[in-house]
């Protein structure tokens, strides 16, 4: 976890000057950061001459990688509730301020990992004169170490630190010359954790920081100011040797000569450079000498866009052995832009280095993402927000990969309410989300019935502890079509709909595993019929075409066979059938006043089932996923009378990010052999879903209806599937396949409908890199772990409705089929080896916004 002092130098030489005395990995917040238009006001509760601002959030989590692990990743779900109090005072002169705030995590399934963090603080100024003050500020808080620091040792718990941080200064201006100088102190104190052993000791980073800073500028110019600055720090811990036998105490200083610049309102950078020295107290460790450079830029280029982009260097503390500490260089940028009066677009990309002293290790770190936030009203706000975050570690096991790498994927629904009054001046009242759209007043709404055709992913996690010894888990699944029909009524209140839905559906999809040797199984699976009911609620956009969100459950009949090969009259044969709970988003886009089609994206998670009969006990935990492509017709028409759509707006440059789910699936054919025997046919469909966050930028063109464009994209996979087989006295076959980032491009042909939405198919190719690993018995050498990049083709439709102007809303489904390759292992020479050839398509169901220029 990266530690910093209360005062990183912002508070005494301003924004973008130097990171703080910190540590270790740069592990981002367990929550994103809001977009919020009123902190700057003065709205709050009135007493005497302060205002209260108290805020509460409730943030749902989802996080595929919480151990932040390469292998055996374990995923969960969070509650996060975060309540917070702020206190200013409102003088025209001095500033008083008290501030308090928690965040308080509940796992559903990793109940240790729940943490209670809470922070509070003071500071404040007094101004003796325009050009003369002190400031001060005193804070504490209790906080936890994230699991992917490479100090936090995976114990029970989190790691849990508190920090005591003060800070005291003075900024004097004569003339044109600014002075600031000022001081920090902060305490670190580690907890101990429990393991399953020996608790983990974590005394020996505990430490005092200490920090002196003085900074010159000359403002005879605003647009030009320049600056010097000088920086001492002293990092003293309290144990005189670490548990490694390494003393960790450091002195060092920090010179820097700058510029900052105000070119206009619209646009402020700041640029330095200059020297880091630290030396510390091991005679082992060498004194640290490094170039120091950083720079900020803020640019305001529209009155609804804002960019910004930075830089810096810091040396951070470690632990980690015979390492002194870790030259950190660190790139961000991010982007906000209002899309509405009430909605924000945010999106950042973060890319840190740290390069570990003295050891002959450095990790690449990168945090991405983008969100959406709405203000509801002026104290209610609706958001949603992905991040991706990968370390990439030269530090290899066996040269085959890093055991340090890791990639996560979070996702974030908030709910946040500001419980205090806002000033109408400055906030609109209640906001209406696309007001204007163009959307009937009536709206979509009424009795409506169809038909549908599409895609359906099934995959089957399984498990069983197997009679003779050991345990058997792996991912199965195929895909197949799917077809059905569907009937409802739906409300439309200011373009706000809610209905309620029945459908009922027909699969074909069936998934294999066969082994032809007496002791082996050949099972399957099929998905048959399916009924269920589900609650819609949508929005209305431009032209009455619906963006909606889908939750119900579904009774769905399965029919599985199972058997030992050597005992046939044991077999298990028969209908399965089985609740799930079924969730997903569509959009619906008019034809005509009563007829309408729509793309549905749907994911259905089902209760377990088992599968026995003597000799077999194995459990099933299905999942599906299905992308439908439907038409249906509306009893109560809406006229198309909304706002007028010219073709010619879809011709230019777009891009957009998107959000997708789907699955990866593997057949897998060949020869096994057993000790020599053999060799017996060996075929199964592996599978399993994940999600797949993205980017998508061309250029299109139209004539009359017709739209043809090309498209690049790019896409970071979590998809993989896995089968792990513990025998007794070890050994069995593990084995894998993971999907991971993916470059494209593609054609897309398209028709524009009157009311401006693009239907549209694609297809062109993709270079995604595949991780692939095989292993067999006990002897490591014959290990199979390849990293290559597989070319595949991709075939798609899909569906864009505009919700402005420029922006648009983008849902679409894509099959692609990758090159096959071939695998040989090297057991007895040959003699007991393995050939086998992996055929790996993808089906993925993507939802995207985007903007044309």
């Amino acid at each position: 976890m990266k530690f910093k002092t209360i005062i990183p130098l912002t508070v005494l030489f301003g924004a973008g000057i130097a990171p703080a005395l910190a540590e270790e990995e740069p592990v981002t917040p367990d929550r994103p950061e809001r977009t919020n238009p009123l902190l700057k006001t003065k709205s709050g509760y009135e007493m005497g001459s302060f205002l209260v601002k108290p805020e509460l959030a409730l943030i749902g989590i989802y996080d595929n990688n919480i151990f932040a692990t390469r292998r055996d990743t374990v995923s969960d779900q969070l509650l996060l509730i975060s309540p917070s109090l702020d206190i200013q005072s409102n003088w025209e002169r001095h500033q008083l301020n008290f501030s308090s705030s928690a965040d308080l995590a509940r796992y559903d399934e990793r109940t240790t990992e729940d943490y209670d963090d809470f922070n509070v603080g003071t500071s404040g100024r007094y101004d003796f004169t325009k050009s003369s003050n002190v400031f001060a500020g005193f804070n504490y808080r209790q906080g936890h170490e994230s699991r992917a620091s490479p100090d936090s040792f995976f114990g029970r718990n989190p790691t849990v630190f508190s920090s005591t941080e003060a800070h005291v200064g003075t900024l004097q201006r004569a003339g044109d010359i600014a002075m600031r100088f000022g001081g920090t102190f902060q305490n670190l104190d580690f907890k101990d954790v429990a393991t399953d052993s020996t608790p983990v000791n974590h005394d020996d980073r505990d430490r005092d920081l200490y920090g002196l800073g003085l900074r010159f500028s000359y403002a005879r110019d605003r647009r030009l100011q320049p600056f010097v600055q000088f920086i001492f720090d002293r990092r003293e811990y309290l144990d005189t040797f670490d548990d490694n036998g390494f003393q960790r105490d450091s002195d060092g200083y920090r010179t820097a000569v700058g510029l900052t610049s105000a070119i206009s309102n619209r646009l402020r950078a700041e640029v330095y450079g200059g020297y880091i020295w630290q030396d510390f107290a091991d005679p082992r460790f060498n004194a640290i000498t490094k170039p120091d450079f950083g720079a900020t830029v803020r640019w305001r280029a529209t009155p609804s866009t804002m960019w910004s982009a930075s830089v810096d260097r810091a040396v951070e503390e470690t632990t980690l052995v015979n390492a002194s500490s870790a030259i950190e260089t660190r790139y961000g940028a991010d982007i906000r832009h209002k899309l509405l009066p009430a909605v924000t677009l945010k999106s950042h990309l973060t890319y840190s280095k740290y390069d570990y002293q003295q050891i002959s290790r450095s990790d690449d770190y990168v945090d991405a993402g983008f969100g959406l936030e709405y203000n509801i009203t002026r104290q209610i706000y609706l958001a949603g927000d992905y991040r991706y975050l990968h370390r990439d570690s030269n530090l290899g096991v066996n040269e085959v990969g890093s055991s340090q790498d890791y990639y996560r994927h979070q996702f974030f629904i908030t709910l946040g309410a500001r419980l205090y009054p806002i000033n109408d001046e400055l906030v609109a009242g209640l906001n209406s989300l696309w007001t204007g759209s163009g959307a009937s007043e009536s709206g979509p709404a009424g009795f409506y019935l169809g038909g549908q055709y599409g895609y359906n992913g099934l995959a089957t996690r399984s498990f069983e502890q197997r009679s003779e010894g050991g345990s058997d888990q792996a991912g199965y699944g195929d895909a197949g079509m799917v077809g059905g029909v569907f009937a409802g009524y739906g409300f439309n209140w200011q373009d706000w709909y809610l209905g309620l839905e029945l459908e009922g559906e027909t699969s074909n999809s069936k998934w294999f595993h066969r082994k032809k040797k007496s002791e082996s199984r050949s099972f399957w699976l099929e998905k048959n019929e399916s009924y269920g009911a589900s609650l819609r609620l949508g929005r209305a956009l431009m032209n009455n075409a619906l963006f909606y969100g889908r939750v119900g459950a579904v009774n769905t009949e399965f029919n599985s066979f199972y058997t030992l090969n050597d005992s046939p009259q044991n077999a298990f044969a028969d209908d399965i059938t089985l609740v799930g709970l079924r969730f997903g988003v569509g959009l619906e886009f008019a034809l005509s006043d009563h007829l309408f089609g729509r793309m549905d994206s749907t994911v259905t998670n089902y209760e377990d089932t088992q599968i026995q009969s003597l000799g077999f006990d194995e459990n099933f935990d299905i999942r599906e996923s299905m992308f439908n492509l439907g038409v249906g017709w509306r009893f109560q028409g809406v006229p198309q009378s909304g706002v007028s759509f010219d073709a010619d707006n879809l011709t230019g440059l777009y891009a957009g990010a998107q959000i997708g789910y789907g699955m990866t699936n593997t057949t897998l054919s060949g020869l096994h052999r057993d000790q020599g025997v053999g060799p017996f046919d060996y075929n199964v469909d592996f599978a399993d879903h994940g999600f797949t966050p993205g980017v998508f930028a061309g250029y299109g063109f139209n004539w009359r209806r017709l739209y043809m464009a090309v498209e690049l994209e790019g896409e970071i996979n979590s998809l993989e599937w896995q089968h792990n087989r513990d025998t007794p006295g070890g050994g069995g076959r593990d084995f894998s396949v993971e999907v991971k980032e993916t470059m494209g491009i593609s054609g897309k042909l398209g028709y524009i409908l009157n009311n401006g939405a693009l239907l549209y198919v694609r297809g062109g190719g993709v270079r995604t890199e595949f991780n692939t690993r095989y292993a067999k018995g006990n002897n490591r050498s014959n290990d199979i772990d390849r990293e290559e990049g597989l070319t595949g083709l991709r075939l798609g439709i899909g569906a864009e409705v505009p919700f402005t102007e420029h922006a648009f809303l983008r849902l679409d489904y894509t099959h692609t089929v990758y090159e096959p390759f071939e695998i040989v292992t090297a057991h007895g020479n040959g003699s007991n080896s393995d050939e086998l050839t992996f055929d790996n398509t993808t089906d993925l169901v993507r939802l995207g916004i985007g903007a044309r220029f």
